[in-house]
């Protein structure tokens, strides 16, 4: 009895990641934010059945992908996604503390792109950490040239000087993007994992504080004074990897305080009885408008140093 049903599990996970592919692949659309779950089947079934069970599956899963994509690519996806689901669900055996269990899911799932990314310039001599810049601006304008994209207003010189510093900009950003996808893929994986467990009536295993509690340790500043310092190195030569490391750790402390910043406005929030659906909308907004981002941050930051929330429970005694 318990063999068939670690069969049925087996199979059914094994579809499912194939399917999910197979529908990134025919809706392109979907295929960015599929991929924050395409680890979710080798996740769950590596908890619920072990390692040897997962593994095998992730294995034959990817290795389904020729069916679609040449070779090379069923290695990457294996190790991008079968990979880390596997170990991510191997961890939450082993860690039962919500916190500790998702910085190590974090750490594994940046080790495996970083892993797929040495694949991918292995085998095609591509360096995906380090693209070269002159390529994707030439892209870029003939998409700006055949009218893909309307920049009215702008002559041709301006508009090549400013595609050439966004360009420069998103590669000095690659590590940091790892990291923030990495981070956000590992938090799904283990909220659905810990959601099908729950339906099956083990109880979930993963969960995090109310949004409202959260807080960063003041290690933090360390984290955004060393940025800052790295950051003024200069932009070519010998220094240049201290100048990416520094704006990677600036766009990492940011986002953080943005975090800081609106857990904070949560907390006061739901003190004053807003709706949870106004809370929802800021919490969307904050991401994605950068002045409301710059204004989280900056609370944030200050909310770091001086706690406010304690200060206000303090002031209710």
């Amino acid at each position: 009895m318990y063999r068939s049903s670690i069969t049925r599990d087996w199979l059914i996970c094994t579809a499912m990641s194939i399917m999910l592919f197979a529908l990134g692949l025919k809706a392109p659309a979907l295929a960015l934010p599929l991929m924050l779950i395409y680890p979710f089947p080798s996740a769950s079934l590596s908890y619920e059945r072990g390692l040897v069970p997962s593994a095998l599956s992730a294995v034959f899963a990817s290795t389904a992908m020729v069916l679609f994509l040449p070779p090379v690519f069923s290695l990457i996806y294996f190790i991008m996604f079968g990979l880390s689901g596997v170990i991510i669900g191997t961890l939450a055996r082993r860690i039962r503390a919500s916190a500790e269990l998702l910085l190590a899911a974090v750490v594994a799932a940046l080790a495996c792109k970083l892993l797929s990314a040495f694949v991918v310039f292995a085998a095609s001599g591509v360096n995906l950490m380090a693209p070269d810049a002159a390529e994707i601006e030439k892209a870029i304008l003939s998409l700006v040239e055949s009218g893909a994209f309307a920049l009215s207003g702008m002559d041709a010189e301006r508009m090549r000087s400013e595609i050439s510093s966004i360009v420069s900009y998103i590669i000095l950003l690659i590590p940091f993007n790892m990291i923030l996808f990495s981070s956000v893929e590992a938090l799904i994986c283990l909220f659905l994992a810990s959601h099908a467990h729950s339906r099956r009536g083990g109880g979930g295993f993963f969960s995090l504080p109310p949004f409202g509690s959260w807080r960063f340790p003041k290690n933090i500043l360390l984290a955004l004074v060393v940025g800052f310092l790295c950051a003024s190195a200069p932009e070519e030569g010998r220094y240049y990897v201290f100048h990416q490391v520094g704006i990677n750790l600036n766009a990492l402390t940011r986002t953080l305080f943005i975090l800081q910043g609106l857990s904070m406005a949560c907390f006061f929030m739901e003190r004053r009885g807003f709706p949870k659906f106004l809370r929802a909308v800021m919490i969307a907004l904050a991401p994605l408008v950068s002045i409301l981002g710059d204004i989280c941050a900056v609370f944030g930051l200050l909310d770091i140093i001086f706690d406010f929330r304690k200060r206000a429970r303090g002031l209710e005694k």
